[in-house]
């Protein structure tokens, strides 16, 4: 299997292991996951884009940073936080031009599509848990 593929195979198994992670209600992180989500789909798409435009991705792991902060964005949204954050990881601020085109897409599409973040489904489930237990 390429390499793109052994990536896109990552990706949906850890989007699928957070998935059910969240979705069952066990305490747990989802920060490090967005990352981890992100930054393989971007490399996925690095490698992808390098295959068949070198010129244009020379260094397909710049892709994944990028990748991060734009998943980051459209989850959290927090763009300028996700912004700073791929800068500081990577100490790199050569690509900092089109992490901030992904980054205010991802937050123009996830706005447009009307999805929530996701710290505020989570303080919404808290809260519903409270109401609930004090019905008890």
């Amino acid at each position: 299997m390429a390499a793109g593929g052994v990536l896109v195979a990552l990706m949906v198994a850890r989007f699928a292991l957070t998935m059910w992670s969240f979705g069952s209600g066990a305490a747990g992180g989802i920060f490090a996951p967005i990352l981890v989500i992100g930054a393989l789909g971007g490399l996925a798409l690095g490698h992808a884009t390098h295959a068949v435009w070198p010129a244009f991705a020379e260094e397909p792991y710049v892709f994944a940073a990028i990748g991060m902060g734009g998943l980051l964005t459209a989850v959290v949204r927090a763009p300028l936080t996700s912004i700073v954050l791929m800068l500081e990881l990577t100490g790199n601020y050569d690509f900092m031009l089109p992490l901030l085109a992904c980054a205010l897409v991802a937050y123009a599409v996830t706005e447009g599509l009307g999805c929530e973040p996701v710290y505020e489904l989570l303080r919404k489930r808290g809260a519903a848990r409270v109401e609930m237990e004090g019905r008890d």
